[in-house]
């Protein structure tokens, strides 16, 4: 079973810093991430961060859907044409949470690959596989907790 890993940051400088170790297939944010970096989610220049994570050699760029889930289908949007234009793989996040899950199929409809992300329970890994995610985020360290 083939494991890929994902850089998890917003940080520019670790992209810079780490992914040309070769370990990593691709770069994977969100809003806390983009914080944690000092930038504000939905100011920054996806075109430009999906160019650069695709000059450091990541294949694929996963970023979070901002904001209410009657957003998400811009966000997604945007998401994906800065991915097309930078020719990487884009993955759209989506929290597995109840209003969220409801757009899935709209976005599934519109050719994005869905990562179900915030994945507390195990059973939340049935939602995800039912509503056809590409990829599920677990939070192993909370389902632990649970």
């Amino acid at each position: 079973m083939p494991l890929d890993l994902y850089l998890d940051t917003a940080d520019v400088a670790e992209w810079d810093s780490l992914m040309p170790i070769g370990m990593f297939k691709g770069i994977t944010t969100n809003p806390l991430l983009a914080h944690r970096a000092n930038l504000s989610y939905p100011q920054i220049n996806w075109a430009d961060m999906a160019q650069r994570a695709a000059d450091l050699g990541a294949l694929e760029l996963h970023a979070q859907v901002f904001g209410s889930p009657e957003t998400y289908r811009p966000w997604a949007e945007k998401l994906m044409t800065a991915g097309q234009k930078a020719s990487i793989r884009t993955v759209v996040k989506v929290p597995l949470v109840e209003p969220a899950i409801r757009q899935v199929p709209k976005l599934k409809s519109d050719g994005c690959p869905i990562l179900m992300t915030a994945c507390y329970d195990a059973k939340q890994m049935f939602v995800a596989t039912g509503l056809g995610a590409d990829y599920i985020a677990p939070y192993f360290g909370r389902m632990l907790e649970a």
